[in-house]
């Protein structure tokens, strides 16, 4: 009865209002959006469908409880700040991270507002698949953006601003071509038009491009575009990408630099009259080039893979004990004369240099040889020590002969016996002109002896007359 009475007496306005804010209660329990009301330091109040459906507690789970505890929130900021922000600007807004019933933890876009009576009403909107796709498209190593069908640059990825030196006004909502990526030259402007216009026609665009940092430092990258398609297949958005490759261009240059190097290296060892040839520690062969095939007669295919031992004597295997020994020391071995054998069993003499090889870490792994032949050299040698010895032997003869000649001579005055002394001298020149005739094999004894003793038969015949 008394409830009739005061229903009687409310004022239709009032009536009016009622019925609104409890529709609005209403729709705000009902909404998918989760929202729920805490004080600002006690328990939740209010707790609505949507959260429910987001975190899974029940009404009766959550009411009564403190959110940070239930759903232990994890704030941007220290919640003291936040405390003292929402007092003095009465409403935040930001990133919370919370944990659902089941375990699973959510990231939402929050909203708070401090109402007059300091409860809090708490907005959210689940972005747990776009954070998760932010998180990709920032933290990602290459450059990435999103762009619209016109070509303007809806979005950049962290890389492609920080690392470049640009902020996000300098790039955003303006055509792609016309961003400081590209300043450089109106031709790579050009191709990121040509580039827009085959992604947005539903192809994907790859090049190689040069681009500027802020600093005016010009750099290369792997660029492409890609079209983005809705679930119809109609392209939605294009996709720019990425990848610095400066440093991978630099490298491949030197590569071919240093393969031409090779090349060239190895043609000059492979042309080379000298033998050259490579071993590993153990004495193996491992190359062998052309000099070596002419120096001992194997052949690449024969030698590689044998023991460097096949071309010295049984009588020199020490040898290669010594220099392998000072190899793995990382000595070098200069100028060594040796004998070698060939295939067929003659010996050579050879000049050796041997030099250690060194991998990337500088360790030891083998030895390269440099043989020289220089059997002719030596029996060059050996012939002119020869000759040399021949010649001071005459020389010495021929001396003794003058002065055995001077000696021996007699005259009854100076003039004659000059006479007499140049006559035997010339006998003697004759005797040898006829050895040099014969090629020193021999002469003729009457001939020596009439040439010998031609200046007497000459003095005696004067005498008579």
């Amino acid at each position: 009865m008394r409830r009739e009475v005061e229903s009687e007496t409310r004022s239709p306005g009032i009536q009016g209002a009622s019925e609104r804010t409890e529709r609005l209660a209403t729709l705000l329990t009902l909404s998918h959006e989760p929202m729920f009301a805490w004080r600002l330091d006690g328990p939740i109040e209010f707790w609505n469908a949507g959260a429910e459906l987001l975190y899974g507690f029940s009404p009766d789970e959550a009411v009564g409880c403190s959110s940070h505890a239930l759903l232990q929130t994890k704030f941007p900021i220290d919640f003291t700040e936040l405390r003292s922000h929402l007092r003095d600007g009465r409403h935040w807004s930001g990133e919370l991270r919370h944990v659902c019933k089941d375990g699973r933890e959510v990231i939402v876009d929050s909203r708070l507002q401090l109402l007059g009576d300091d409860t809090i009403l708490e907005v959210n909107r689940d972005v747990t698949d776009a954070a998760i796709f932010r998180a990709v498209f920032d933290q990602s190593g290459t450059f990435g953006g999103i762009m619209d069908l016109r070509g303007r640059l809806r979005e950049a990825n962290n890389l492609s601003l920080e690392w470049c030196g640009y902020t996000k006004e300098q790039v955003l909502d303006r055509p792609f071509w016309d961003t400081p990526w590209w300043r450089g030259s109106e031709e790579i402007k050009t191709r990121i038009r040509f580039a827009t216009e085959q992604a947005a026609s539903g192809h994907v665009f790859r090049e190689e491009l040069r681009y500027w940092l802020a600093d005016g430092t010009e750099r290369i990258v792997d660029f492409a575009m890609h079209p983005i398609r809705d679930r119809s297949g109609a392209v939605a958005f294009l996709h720019p990408t990425g990848i610095d490759i400066t440093e991978r261009k630099r490298i491949e240059a030197e590569l071919r630099e240093n393969e031409q190097r090779l090349r060239w290296l190895a043609s000059i060892v492979e042309s080379s009259d000298e033998a050259i040839v490579s071993k590993n520690l153990d004495g193996v062969i491992t190359s062998w080039n052309r000099g070596a095939e002419r120096v001992f007669g194997y052949t690449a295919e024969e030698a590689v893979g044998q023991p460097i031992t096949i071309v010295i004597p049984q009588d020199r295997q020490d040898e290669e004990r010594m220099i392998l020994t000072r190899i793995r020391r990382g000595e070098r071995v200069d100028r060594f004369e040796t004998v070698r054998r060939r295939q067929h069993g003659s010996l050579i003499v050879v000049s050796l240099t041997i030099s250690p090889v060194r991998n990337a870490e500088g360790k030891v792994v083998g030895a390269s040889k440099i043989a020289r032949d220089i059997t002719e050299q030596k029996r060059s040698q050996e012939q002119i020590a020869t000759l040399a010895r021949e010649a001071e032997h005459r020389s010495k003869n021929l001396l003794a002969n003058v002065q055995a000649i001077v000696n021996l001579s007699q005259a009854s005055d100076l003039d004659d016996l000059k006479k007499v002394i140049e006559g035997r001298i010339k006998a003697l020149a004759n005797v040898h002109s006829l050895f040099v005739e014969a090629r020193w094999i021999g002469a003729e004894l009457s001939t020596v002896a009439t040439q010998e003793l031609a200046p007497i038969s000459r003095r005696v015949t004067s005498a008579c007359a």
